[in-house]
């Protein structure tokens, strides 16, 4: 009688111990990673707003100020609050953010119907910048061609932030001084950082309170 050579498998405890090492040989591989990628996507958003920097120029060299729309990047003449502040608004998945920059991207593409295309003679055949897919985020077709623009994403995956608030004080500071003198006053609470404009990436992170300067020390900023 033949005796049959025993069978030899895998038991539950081995597959487990192959599992976890795995596990453990992925977490380093994605912690080494992790920094890497982090990185690259700040290095990637400072040459991007170096890019929307120089086609903001070529627009004021045009129609003589950088893009601003009140209630959109700066408040009205009402006296309302600043749509959009980086003194106080931290968080880039917000309404504000992505109003503000998706009227950046309609005034530095000329695509104002925001169909990702130029479509004359509505449309200008030729903007101040030309933004590739990856800086746009919205609705896709099935070729991967951006169907409508939502805003500009930055390499985090969230919205721009835009505003010329400051730009706004400072111009009715002016006024005032024309109007009133050395009786004018600088306004008592602060707004923005720049008196052309603010534009800036939160860097992946989202805040539901008023930044710190901590916070905003870890941004990607023109200021």
């Amino acid at each position: 009688m033949r005796h049959r050579a025993p069978r030899h498998g895998f038991t539950l405890v081995e597959i487990l111990a192959v599992i976890v090492i795995i596990l453990i040989i992925a977490g380093w591989i994605l912690a080494a990673f992790g920094p890497a990628s982090n990185k690259a996507a700040r290095a990637r958003t400072e040459a991007e707003i170096k890019v929307i920097e120089a086609a903001c120029e070529a627009y004021k060299s045009d129609y003589g100020s950088y893009p601003r729309f009140p209630k959109v990047t700066e408040s009205d003449d009402t006296g309302g609050s600043a749509p959009i502040d980086p003194r106080q608004d931290g968080n880039p998945t917000s309404p504000a953010y992505a109003n503000a920059s998706v009227f950046l991207y309609k005034a530095l593409s000329g695509d104002y119907n925001v169909d990702g295309k130029l479509t004359p003679p509505d449309e200008p055949t030729k903007g101040y910048m030309n933004f590739e897919n990856r800086m746009l985020k919205g609705d896709k077709n099935a070729s991967g061609q951006i169907g409508r623009v939502a805003y500009i994403q930055d390499p985090f995956g969230y919205a721009y932030g835009y505003s010329t608030e400051a730009a706004k004080v400072e111009e009715q500071f002016k006024n005032d001084i024309a109007k009133l003198g050395t009786r004018a006053a600088r306004p008592a609470q602060l707004a923005g950082f720049n008196s052309t404009y603010d534009l800036w990436s939160t860097g992946g992170k989202i805040l539901t309170q008023p930044p710190t300067d901590d916070d905003r020390n870890r941004w990607l900023k023109n200021w």
